[in-house]
């Protein structure tokens, strides 16, 4: 029998409350003239987009630039790696493209991993990678941890704020 006294108080962490929700979306930033022709030139039809001027809300400011965003439609609830995975499928055979956009915009990957549990983590695999690579962007995530009890507007709205302004993360 092993002797188990050197470890003290061990804490056991019940993880079967703890939730995740992740998320990878390409931005195209900056002054695009009709965010639409950025979808007609990648072949794909934004998640979200916005033109310079345009509000959230009656309350919201104007936003400062124009913005297309694509999203892949993938469970939120899946781990990050299948939501870059589902997002290089969607684009990689115009990356390309992409590139040659970034040469007079901002284009990146939007990366985010929430999370109620006081502990987390997530591993990227060197296929998602490849889309950092091909792209020549970096890999950035942004980390939000949530209440225990599930309300989360806060954060939600925080999540939104960083999506729509690059220049906040």
């Amino acid at each position: 029998m092993k002797d188990n006294s050197s470890l003290g108080s061990l804490v056991v962490l019940d993880t079967s409350e703890f939730k995740i929700r992740c998320s990878a979306t390409l931005r195209i930033i900056g002054d695009l003239g009709d965010p639409r022709r950025v979808g007609e030139i990648l072949g794909l039809e934004a998640t979200r987009s916005f033109r310079k001027g345009d509000r959230r809300g009656v309350r919201s400011p104007p936003y400062p630039h124009d913005m297309w965003a694509y999203t892949p439609s993938v469970d939120e609830r899946s781990i990050l790696d299948l939501h870059i995975q589902g997002l290089w499928a969607a684009i990689r055979g115009r990356a390309s493209e992409i590139r040659d956009l970034a040469k007079c915009v901002t284009v990146d990957v939007f990366c985010t991993y929430s999370s109620n549990g006081p502990i987390g983590g997530f591993d990227i695999s060197v296929e998602s990678l490849e889309l950092f690579k091909e792209l020549d962007i970096p890999l950035g995530v942004s980390i939000v941890v949530f209440e225990e009890d599930g309300s989360d507007s806060e954060a939600f709205d925080g999540m939104v704020d960083l999506l729509e302004n690059p220049t906040t993360h």
